[in-house]
C-alpha cells in the first residue's frame, strides 16, 4: 500500500477507537480495561492499514490487454493490407536506461526523498529523548541508596525532588514526613504493582515511530491520565484521608520527572480531582467493551482485508507443487444420497471414504484442482482413479464403469508388453493401467469419468475417498459447499480415420458434438444463469488439427457469448478473450478503433500452412519449434515492441506519467506497437499455438524486465496495484485477423 493511504488509514483508525474510548469507557469502566483498550485500539490503528488479509474476491486480473479479431475488410478499410507492414529493426540489446529514462530526476522523488529524511529526523530525536531519560535514571538509580522491598526497590537520594518510578524502583528524596512518606510509596507502588512504566515506555515508543498522528499524543495522555486514577484509587481504598492526600499532591505539584516515569505530579487536572471523589462503577463495563468491538470490526473489514490476490492467466501454476498447504478447496464429487459416511474404526467398523449412490453411467467430477495419479483396476476397487493434490492430499474415485478425462497430458506404461508413451488430451478407458505414469491436470468439477459397479461392490456407487500421506482422512471438513461445482467447458478434437466419414471429431466434455452443435452444448453446460461471456472454455486438439476447424468452433462459442478460450498444449497454456460475435449489442466498434492508428505502430505478424512465418516485413527461414530461431524472433518481437533507440520504423513510444503504488508519479516508456496476427485456416494448431506463444512470451519478458528497473522483483511477486502498474507500461495490444490463405515462401 502507499505511504499516503497508510497515514490517511490509520488516521481514522486511531482517532475513531479514541472517540469510541472517551465516549463509550472513560470513567464508566475499570481502569484496568481502560489500560488495555488504549494500548491494543493504537497498537491495532498501525497495524490494521498494512494487512491484507485476502478476504474480499477479485475478478482474475486479465495477464494481457484484450485480443480482438476483425476481418480484412474491416481492417483495410483504416488501414491498407500492402503496406501495413513494419520494417526490422536492427537487433540492440535492452539496456536499463532505455526501460524508464526519466525518473532520475522527478521533482517528486527529491521532495519524497526530504519527507522521509524529516520522518526520520524526527523520530530518532524523539526516540533518543527516550533513551537519554532512561540512561538518566539508570544513572540516578546508582548513586542512590537502595532500600529492597517485597513489591519493589527504593532509591533514595537528595537531588530527587519529587517522587516517582520506573518499573520496580520508586525513586525519592529524605525529607517527608512520615505520613506523607507512606501515601507517596502507596502510590508509586500502585504504579509498580500494575506494571504502568511499561506500558508507558510502549506508548511513548509507539507515538516516537508515529509521531505525525496527533491521536497517539492524546491516547499517551489518557493512558497517563488513567494509570494516575488507579494509582489515587489505591491510595484512597487503603483508608487514607482525601483532604491530605490531596495536600500531598499539592506539595509535588511544581516538581519535576522525566516524561517516562509515573508520578505524583502527573496529570494535575481538575477531572483527576472529581475522579477521588466518585464512586468508581464497574457496572456493564463489558457490555460498553463488547459494544467497541463492531467498530474495530468495520476498520479491519474496511482497511485490512483485501482482494484475493490475482493470478498471471499465461502462467500454468503447478496444481501440486504445495508444501504449506493445510487445507485444499474441495466439493463433493456427487450430488448424490450418502450410502455410507467416512468412519475410521468407529463402533468396531472402519470405512475409508464416502460411497454415493448413482445409477450406472452417472457422470462423476473432480472434487478438487489436481494432477492425474494413476487408473487402476482390480477385483476390490474395480475401476479406480486417483488424483494427486497439494501437501500429499490425493482423491480416489473408485467402481468406475469409465474414465473419461479431457485433458492435454503425457503417458508412459506398457501395452501388451510393449513400451509405450506419447501425450494426449483425451482419456477415454476402461482398462487396467497398473504402473503407468501420467502429467495432466484437472480442474475442479470437471467430469472425470462415470458411475458403476465395477470391483467388490453390490450396486452402481461412487467410492470417493481423501488421504493425506496415504493416510485415509475424512473428506467432509474439507467440502467448501454442499454441491459438486462446475468446472471448465472442455472441447477436444481429434483427427478421425477414413473409414467413419468423419474427417475430425469433435468431443465437448467427453461427448462428441456436431460442430453446429457445440453452441447449444455450451449454453446447456451454462444453464444455472451462469455468466457464459466470462466462463473460460478449455480447448485442446491434436498438432495437426487445422486451424480452420478451431476458427469454426470459436464463432459457435462467439454466438453463444462464451468470450474466454484457454488453449493448452504440451508446452503450455495460452488464455484469450474473443469479442463478441458481429452485430450483437454487444460487439465492440473495432473498425472505429482502428481508424487513427499509425501505419508504424502495426507489427504484422503471419503464419501459414507450412508453418512458415513473417514477422514485420521480413520472412522467417525456418521452424519456430526450433529453440535457437524461436529465441532469436523473440529478442527481434521485443526489440519491434519496445523500440529502444526510437527508429522512426518501428512503433511510436510515448512517455507517460502513471501514478505509484505510494500515491507518487513516474515516467515510463509506452510503447504505441499493436500485433496483428494472421494465420491460415490450414495452419495447424501446433504452429498457431507455437505463434502465440511467442507473442504471449515477449510481453511477459518486457514486463518482467520492468518490474525488476521498477519494483526489484519479478512479476509472480507484485500485489494487485503494483501489477496494474506494469500492464499500463507494457500494454499488450494484439489483434486476431480472421483466417485466410496465407501464400508460402516462393
Amino acid at each position: 500500500m502507499s505511504v499516503i493511504s497508510f497515514i490517511v488509514e490509520s488516521l481514522i483508525c486511531s482517532g475513531l477507537f479514541l472517540v469510541l474510548y472517551r465516549w463509550m469507557l472513560a470513567k464508566k469502566v475499570s481502569f484496568r480495561l481502560c489500560r488495555i483498550y488504549l494500548i491494543v485500539t493504537m497498537l491495532l490503528s498501525v497495524t490494521i492499514p498494512v494487512m491484507e488479509v485476502p478476504v474480499y474476491p477479485s475478478e482474475q486480473i486479465a495477464a494481457f490487454s484484450e485480443w480482438t479479431v476483425f476481418s480484412f475488410d474491416d481492417f483495410n478499410a483504416s488501414v491498407d493490407e500492402g503496406t501495413a507492414m513494419v520494417a526490422e529493426s536492427q537487433a540492440v540489446e535492452m539496456t536499463e536506461a532505455a526501460i524508464s529514462d526519466a525518473d532520475s530526476s522527478m521533482p517528486t522523488i527529491s521532495l519524497r526523498t526530504a519527507l522521509a529524511i524529516l520522518y526520520v529526523l524526527i523520530g530518532l530525536i524523539s526516540l533518543s529523548l527516550i533513551a537519554y531519560n532512561t540512561i538518566k535514571i539508570y544513572r540516578l538509580r546508582s548513586k542512590s541508596k537502595l532500600s529492597y522491598e517485597e513489591e519493589y526497590t527504593l532509591a533514595e537520594h537528595e537531588d530527587i525532588k519529587t517522587p516517582f518510578s520506573f518499573i520496580r524502583t520508586i525513586f525519592m528524596g529524605f525529607n517527608y514526613e512520615p505520613q506523607e512518606r507512606r501515601q507517596i510509596l502507596t502510590h508509586e507502588a500502585s504504579h509498580v504493582r500494575h506494571r504502568h512504566s511499561y506500558e508507558r515506555l510502549f506508548m511513548s515508543v509507539l507515538r516516537s515511530l508515529f509521531w505525525f498522528n496527533p491521536f497517539f499524543w492524546m491516547a499517551e495522555k489518557d493512558l497517563e491520565e488513567v494509570q494516575e486514577w488507579e494509582a489515587d484509587k489505591d491510595v484512597l481504598d487503603e483508608g487514607w484521608n482525601l483532604k491530605t492526600y490531596r495536600t500531598t499532591i499539592f506539595k509535588q505539584l511544581f516538581g519535576y520527572n522525566p516524561d517516562i516515569t509515573c508520578g505524583l505530579n502527573h496529570s494535575l487536572t481538575k477531572q483527576r480531582f472529581i475522579m477521588m471523589t466518585q464512586s468508581h462503577r464497574g457496572k456493564g463495563a463489558w457490555l460498553r467493551l463488547a459494544a467497541t468491538l463492531p467498530v474495530i470490526a468495520a476498520t479491519f473489514f474496511a482497511f485490512g482485508c483485501g482482494t484475493k490476490q490475482a493470478e498471471m492467466t499465461e502462467v500454468s501454476t503447478d496444481l501440486t507443487d504445495g508444501t504449506e498447504a493445510t487445507y485444499i478447496d474441495m466439493c463433493p464429487p456427487c450430488d448424490a444420497t450418502v450410502s455410507n459416511s467416512f468412519a475410521a474404526g468407529k463402533a468396531g467398523r472402519s470405512h475409508s471414504g464416502i460411497d454415493y449412490v448413482l445409477d450406472e453411467g452417472d457422470p462423476v467430477y473432480a472434487a478438487a484442482d489436481g494432477e492425474i495419479s494413476s487408473i487402476t483396476r482390480d477385483d476390490s476397487n474395480g475401476l479406480m482413479l486417483v488424483l494427486k493434490h497439494a501437501d500429499g492430499f490425493e482423491s480416489r474415485y473408485a467402481h468406475l464403469s469409465q474414465v473419461d478425462i479431457a485433458s492435454t497430458l503425457s503417458f508412459k506404461g506398457k501395452d501388451s508388453g510393449h513400451d509405450i508413451s506419447g501425450h494426449t488430451h483425451h482419456i477415454s478407458t476402461t482398462a487396467d493401467h497398473t504402473g503407468w505414469t501420467y502429467n495432466g491436470k484437472v480442474f475442479k468439477g470437471q467430469l472425470i469419468g462415470y458411475a458403476g459397479s465395477t470391483g467388490r461392490a453390490t450396486g452402481a456407487h461412487l467410492h470417493f475417498e481423501l488421504r493425506q500421506h496415504d493416510i485415509p482422512v475424512d473428506p467432509s471438513p474439507f467440502f467448501t459447499s454442499e454441491k459438486p461445482v462446475k468446472g471448465p467447458f472442455m472441447i477436444s478434437i481429434r483427427e478421425m480415420s477414413g473409414a467413419s466419414g468423419i474427417e475430425y471429431a469433435i468431443f465437448c466434455n467427453g461427448k462428441q458434438t456436431a460442430k453446429d452443435q457445440i453452441g447449444n452444448a455450451v449454453a446447456k453446460f451454462f444453464d444455472d444463469g451462469s455468466d457464459m461471456h466470462s466462463a473460460t472454455v478449455h480447448i485442446a486438439a491434436e498438432e495437426n488439427i487445422p486451424m480452420g476447424v478451431i476458427t469454426d468452433i470459436k464463432e459457435q462459442l462467439r454466438n453463444a457469448r462464451a468470450l474466454k478460450v484457454r488453449y493448452e498444449t504440451h508446452e503450455s497454456t495460452i488464455e484469450k478473450r474473443l469479442p463478441p460475435a458481429p452485430k450483437s449489442e454487444m460487439y465492440p466498434a473495432t473498425v472505429d478503433a482502428l481508424a487513427g492508428i499509425n501505419r508504424r505502430n502495426i507489427i504484422v505478424m503471419r503464419v501459414n500452412s507450412n508453418g512458415e512465418m513473417w514477422l514485420g516485413s521480413t520472412y522467417v527461414k525456418g521452424s519456430l519449434h526450433n529453440d535457437d530461431l524461436y529465441a532469436k524472433e523473440l529478442a527481434r518481437l521485443k526489440e519491434l515492441i519496445s523500440n529502444p533507440e526510437e527508429s522512426a520504423e518501428c512503433p511510436e513510444i510515448e512517455m507517460t506519467d502513471i501514478q505509484m503504488p505510494d500515491g507518487s508519479t513516474r515516467q515510463f516508456r509506452v510503447s504505441k506497437g499493436m500485433i496483428t496476427f494472421q494465420n491460415d485456416r490450414a495452419t495447424s494448431y501446433e504452429d498457431y499455438t507455437k505463434a502465440m506463444k511467442l507473442i504471449t512470451t515477449a510481453y511477459k519478458e518486457l514486463r518482467e524486465e520492468v518490474s525488476a528497473e521498477v519494483f526489484g522483483k519479478p512479476l509472480a511477486e507484485l500485489s494487485d496495484t503494483e501489477m496494474q502498474v506494469i500492464y499500463r507500461a507494457v500494454p499488450m495490444n494484439v489483434s486476431e485477423v480472421e483466417p485466410r490463405v496465407v501464400p508460402a515462401r516462393k
